[in-house]
């Protein structure tokens, strides 16, 4: 009977608890400017605890080294500066399988730039502690549906050959944000699992330090803002407050009763909280103030693959059948090609760990020869002396046996 050949069917369900938080690699690649290097920081700042500050990077890696440590390393995103002409690129790469969303820098301000002009502070140590909370707003909005309705427009009014251009035109644009909404839900994807999911079932309000939003513009143009949060309990007045920080005698005579100078105010800006004794309900006054980098970036390009996949989306270019189809035959030979080029790297790196093993060994080999050499030069020496101790011996005792004959 032939050999039956078992499949796996079955998947064992990973629980979500125990998926690996996301880690990124930040760094810069080519010629950049200052700004951009400062931004570097600034961008590795923003995404603590889930970013690598440690990483040291040397002119000479290449993009692949990263790509090849991100996985013995635990890494699921990169994040690439660089320049193309006289634009400054950030690219997006999803590990291990892409997707890579690369964006076109309009203008930026370093978080230095921004607390300056704001008079404010920078994160503290202890708010990096905690990933900030991811907000994406307005993801949902193409941008390009006002040119839709005016298209749409000119076709009900216009008659025989320009009611069909109208209508052609008018389809054009439905194409367009088709694939406008296609792109926007895979970066709102790609942005999402750069930072651990929020549970608001399981996460406190002391660990919510910090905001990070990526709002979104229209025609793929992406603010990015981090924030500062302070929470303030409203239960207690605000003025009543300040005399007990600066050591002074409240005035109490505008209230009725003492507790009713500790009785909350219902603002605008205040948010519930826990339910306390006898209904009471406790709210805290949420503050947010800007402490981070300031990014106005545009999606250039959207590719399925690491860098070099199918382009799924461009804003300057659209492909057709035949492109893609070259462009997937391209994706999959470097995707061959980084693949034997990790393969490779892999056997390079056990090769040189057996041939210093190999050397150590050797080394080791020397060492207790010459040990060994020296131990037996030392035991020679000593059988040498015994040797001459005994000969010496028998001559005393024969000579001393021929003195008693003579007497």
């Amino acid at each position: 009977m032939g050999g039956h050949r078992r499949r796996k069917k079955r998947t064992h369900v990973v629980d979500e608890s125990e998926k690996k938080e996301p880690v990124s690699f930040i760094f810069s690649r080519g010629q950049v400017g200052k700004g951009a290097q400062y931004l570097v920081g600034d961008l590795r700042n923003v995404m603590q605890p889930n970013a690598n500050t440690a990483l040291k990077v040397k002119k000479s890696n290449k993009l692949r080294d990263f790509i090849a440590i991100a996985g013995p390393l635990g890494v699921t995103h990169l994040m690439v500066l660089g320049s193309s002409g006289q634009q400054t690129t950030l690219r997006i790469i999803r590990m291990p399988q892409g997707p890579t969303v690369t964006f076109t820098l309009d203008r930026y301000c370093t978080a230095a730039e921004v607390c300056s002009m704001i008079n404010g502070t920078p994160a503290s140590d202890g708010a990096k502690r905690h990933p900030p909370l991811l907000i994406l707003a307005g993801f949902n909005n193409t941008g390009t549906a006002q040119k839709k309705e005016s298209v749409a427009a000119d076709g009900e009014e216009g008659e025989g050959e320009g009611e069909g251009e109208a209508a052609k035109e008018g389809a054009a644009s439905g194409k367009d944000q088709s694939r406008q909404l296609q792109m926007l839900r895979l970066v709102a994807t790609t942005l999402k699992h750069m930072l651990p999911p929020f549970d608001p079932a399981t996460t406190s309000l002391s660990s919510l330090r910090r905001a990070l939003l990526f709002q979104h513009r229209g025609d793929g143009v992406i603010d990015l803002r981090e924030y500062a949060v302070t929470l303030t309990d409203t239960s207690v007045s605000s003025e009543l407050i300040s005399d007990l920080t600066k050591k002074k005698v409240p005035d109490l005579g505008g209230y009725e009763t003492i507790s009713s100078a500790f009785e909350g105010f219902d603002g605008a800006n205040s948010v519930g909280g826990m339910q306390g004794e006898a209904g009471h309900i406790e709210k805290d006054r949420v503050k947010l103030t800007e402490c981070g980098p300031r990014l106005r970036m545009r999606v250039l390009k959207v590719e399925g693959g690491i860098t070099s996949g199918p382009v799924l989306y461009h804003r300057l270019s659209q492909y057709s059948a035949a492109q893609v189809a070259g462009l997937e035959i391209k994706a999959r030979e470097s995707k061959r090609r980084l693949e034997n080029e990790a393969r490779r790297n892999v056997v390079r790196v056990a090769v040189r760990r057996k041939k210093e093993a190999e050397r150590a060994d050797k080394k080791r080999l020397r060492e207790q020869m010459k040990s060994d050499e020296r131990t037996l030069t030392h035991y020679q020496h000593e059988d040498t002396l015994h040797r001459m101790e005994r000969k010496n011996q028998q001559m005393i005792t024969t000579e001393e046996a021929e003195l008693s004959d003579d007497q």
